[in-house]
């Protein structure tokens, strides 16, 4: 499949130094015209090469969701699975795709309600080649507070870090080949929501680092992806749950101290 890169970059000036074999793909739903207007015109500032990932309308799909996929979900997850979450899921594995269909050595991946910054320098930083061989997978933005030991500084404000504790979000992360052929073949089916997903270095054997401070940022656009209410299950049947998560929180603090020592006797 060949895909067709949009570049958004003025006629006059070219991409960013370093940034040549970074795509940048953003997720929008055909019913957020003005969330991609917007994402369109900060990537237009910024000179890279990127395109546009269709999203998934979960509404759409649900009817194709299966009873063993939502019971899989009730038991890793402790809740009802809901059309968003798997609309969610399924563009941003249609995003790695996208990228695994081009020539593109690394990709960032946005979702369109992300606030990107508006100098390439930070961004060149992170794929010089001493800094983008030591992760395969970077998340940019966290929802959550997390605890973290830091492995490489990049500068004096920012820095790659190991996180020790859980990160939600999907905003923004940056991603190579092999993390992304490791993520499609291990996500194709969908257990939690897609940020508690791939949030287990430990899980798939790549190197994973978040930058921080985070380099993205949320705009205040209202969700266009999520209706439908949180239904919880009852204590007694989250049972599973509290062992799937045990097993997560475990692995991944257990592998950051792991990586953090290895940076440290290196």
């Amino acid at each position: 499949m060949n895909v067709a890169v949009t570049s958004f970059e003025p006629a006059d000036r070219h991409v960013p130094v370093g940034l040549e074999q970074v795509l940048f793909l953003y997720i929008n739903l055909d019913r957020s015209p003005e969330r991609r207007t917007d994402i369109e015109r900060q990537l237009q500032a910024l000179g890279v090469n990127a395109a546009r990932v269709a999203g998934v309308d979960g509404v759409a799909v649900w009817p194709q969701v299966s009873e063993e996929t939502k019971q899989r979900f009730r038991s890793c997850h402790g809740r009802e699975l809901r059309p968003g979450e798997v609309g969610c899921y399924d563009s941003h594995l249609r995003a790695m795709d996208m990228f695994l269909a081009s020539s593109f050595s690394h990709a960032i991946i946005l979702e369109d309600d992300a606030l990107i910054p508006d100098t390439p320098d930070v961004l060149q930083k992170l794929f010089a080649q001493g800094a983008a061989q030591s992760w395969d997978f970077l998340r940019l933005h966290s929802r959550r507070d997390y605890l973290s030991l830091p492995v490489q500084a990049l500068d004096a404000t920012y820095g790659l870090h190991v996180n020790l504790t859980r990160s939600t979000g999907a905003t923004a992360y940056a991603l190579n080949r092999q993390a992304a052929q490791a993520l499609r073949q291990s996500l194709a089916q969908i257990e939690v929501p897609y940020d508690h997903a791939f949030d287990r270095p430990h899980h798939f054997g790549l190197k994973y680092r978040h930058l921080k401070p985070d380099l993205f940022h949320v705009a205040g656009h209202p969700s266009t992806i999520e209706t439908a209410p949180s239904v919880k299950q009852p204590a007694l049947r989250k049972v599973p749950t509290l062992f799937w998560r045990m097993r997560s929180e475990m692995g991944r603090f257990v592998w950051s101290v792991l990586n953090y020592l290895r940076y440290r006797q290196a």
